[in-house]
């Protein structure tokens, strides 16, 4: 199986997450996407962060919404910080005959070397990099080092290799740099709205705002 993995906090999991992973997929010919709630974020420090599984809730609701999508509590079971470096060796000896493949918003893309043992993740996972608002590919690239830039491709580039069979032949290190539009959510802006009784609607999955509401999550009362 052709395995993506997108992790985060999801403190809310919103529709640019989706669009995320949706892009991947289609780009690397996907079977599964797994949303992976982390457990304590290693970049992050906020003392507000919604408990784990209030937020592991809201990724189930929101997978639901397509068959290629999957919520994963391998992070939060492990407990602690999470690193991807941990996750990605967790999987490879669960499922070893599994193709990984990272999915990461091109700002966190361009920060990959500050990753711990990033050189380890490129070994163990492809990854696809989905444009963000703010950070563009052109602009991603110019913020990596030359190693990095060399592992990237674009799909078209990657059919060509693979003989127009398989955008993603081939061993890692590689990266699938996808060129789609980014959708401008994000999870600080969806909690403010909540906070500030804006609407939310059309920003995350139905589902996942009536658990909002239900839950009293971000500041509002929780409705009974």
């Amino acid at each position: 199986m052709r395995l993506g993995l997108l992790g985060g906090t999801f403190d809310p999991v919103h529709a640019g997450h989706l669009s995320m992973a949706r892009a991947a997929a289609a780009a690397a010919r996907l079977d599964r996407v797994l949303l992976v709630p982390c457990s304590r974020p290693p970049h992050k420090e906020r003392a507000d962060l919604t408990d784990p599984y209030l937020r592991f809730g809201m990724v189930c609701l929101a997978t639901t919404e397509g068959p290629e999508l999957e919520a994963s509590p391998i992070e939060l079971n492990r407990g602690g910080v999470s690193y991807t470096v941990e996750t990605l060796r967790e999987l490879g000896e669960r499922r070893p005959f599994d193709s990984c493949y990272l999915i990461m918003g091109s700002d966190s893309f361009a920060e990959i070397e500050s990753w711990r043992c990033h050189a380890e993740i490129l070994e163990r996972s492809a990854v696809v990099v989905i444009p963000r608002p703010g950070m563009d590919l052109e602009t991603m690239r110019r913020r990596l080092s030359p190693s990095i830039v060399s592992i990237l491709r674009r799909p078209a580039a990657l059919d060509a290799e693979a003989g127009g069979v398989d955008p993603g032949a081939g061993e890692p290190p590689f990266a699938i740099a996808v060129d789609t539009a980014p959708v401008d959510a994000s999870s600080t802006d969806i909690r403010d709205r909540v906070r500030e009784g804006r609407p939310i609607a059309g920003l995350v999955a139905p589902a996942v705002e009536a658990f909002i509401r239900r839950q009293g999550l971000y500041g509002k009362t929780p409705v009974r």
